[in-house]
């Protein structure tokens, strides 16, 4: 697919605190090199994504899209801007260079120089900004981000990912919601108003009517489904698993007009003693008349994170599981021995509180939530 310039700006190019607006080629600090005032504007650019339409990306079936002009009459800083028409997201690859190479710029996986990530079925557009020019090298057709990269099993430099929740409409794991009765307007279901991956983010909102700080959550029906696998290949954590480089990450949203908004996120053991092992741990969650019921989590361990939201807009927030406080409550995983043992995480719940004071009206979205082994997510 080729590209050729499609617009002027009157703009000029800022760089690091640093105004260019000479055409002669001059060094601009100690990296950055303007186009001089003979420089060709006859640049073109192709999108490389190993399929026969170079207009289309698809993630879900190649990890990693390339990106290559012709050469360049001079070497030059530039930035090449992926923008994407729906979501708002980009990401961007600079070098200084006589041309654009694969190696300069290969888009693996959708990752972002944004927070927000690309979204499925939408139309980005390719921009070339080269320092000292105020022509914007771009796309003469816009291009279609079609699908995204398959996280649930990725591995990526060592950091192994497995998706809990997507919370998009018709994919959903968390399929339990239990608002508190006794509050008002409470509100726990999958929304399109905002999101971060997919169509999709959860909604937790509501007023804390009887001051308890709990308003309700979303969590495994059974407390068992997730570790319900064909396949202990499958499972989405390792026997080996190591406490501190187990991390649990959600995108979630902060709204400055609820200031006293957090989310708990709770980890599920089944501490029953006559599951031995992974094959035993399996076979029990498959056995859909079972249930994490309050006879076993007598005995066994639930672990629990409260999320304060300070911030304005969506953050990640990754928490490794040694961060984790036990639960105390004896009927709801109250009574275990106190050890943190992955391999016998069976469910996860996620609430909405009014905190660090009871009685508020809270509001917040959460999204994409995975559990990753090995250090903090890749993306």
């Amino acid at each position: 697919m080729n590209f050729s310039k499609i617009r002027k700006t009157l703009s000029v190019a800022i760089f690091s605190g640093i105004v260019a607006t000479s055409c002669t080629q001059d060094p601009i600090g100690p990296e950055l090199r303007s186009a001089p005032s003979d420089f060709s504007k006859n640049v073109t650019v192709n999108m490389v994504t190993g399929s026969i339409n170079d207009t289309v990306v698809k993630f879900y079936e190649n990890d990693d899209v390339y990106f290559e002009s012709s050469e360049f009459s001079h070497e030059v800083t530039w930035t090449l801007v992926l923008k994407g028409l729906s979501s708002g997201a980009e990401k961007k690859f600079t070098a200084t260079s006589k041309k654009i190479t694969t190696s300069d710029a290969k888009w693996s996986r959708g990752e972002c120089s944004t927070i927000q990530f690309f979204q499925q079925g939408e139309q980005f557009l390719t921009e070339l900004h080269i320092v000292g020019l105020d022509t914007v090298f771009g796309t003469e057709d816009t291009l279609l981000y079609e699908s995204d990269f398959d996280w649930n099993g990725a591995v990526v430099d060592g950091v192994t990912h497995s998706v809990v929740e997507y919370f998009d409409q018709g994919i959903s794991y968390l399929t339990a919601t239990g608002p508190d009765a006794n509050d008002d307007n409470v509100q726990i279901k999958i929304t399109d108003a905002k999101r971060i991956l997919g169509g999709g983010s959860l909604i937790m909102k509501g007023f804390d009517a009887n001051s308890n700080g709990w308003l309700g959550d979303v969590n495994h029906e059974r407390l068992l489904e997730f570790v319900a696998v064909n396949n202990l290949n499958n499972l989405p954590i390792d026997s080996s698993a190591v406490v501190k480089d187990l991390y649990f990450n959600l995108y979630v949203f902060g709204d400055p007009k609820f200031p006293n908004t957090a989310v708990e996120l709770k980890m599920y053991e089944n501490d029953d003693p006559n599951i031995k092992n992974r094959d035993s741990l399996v076979a029990f969650a498959n056995d859909e008349g079972n249930t994490l019921g309050a006879d076993i989590q007598g005995f066994s361990d639930a672990w629990i994170y409260d999320i304060q939201i300070n911030w304005e807009g969506w953050k990640l927030v990754s928490i490794p599981y040694s961060s984790f406080r036990a639960a105390n409550s004896l009927t709801s995983g109250g009574g275990g021995n106190r050890i943190k043992q992955p391999w016998r995480i069976t469910a996860v719940a996620v609430s909405i509180l009014s905190f660090p004071t009871a009685g508020k009206e809270v509001s917040t979205y959460v999204d994409f939530f995975t559990v990753t082994q090995g250090g903090r997510p890749k993306y």
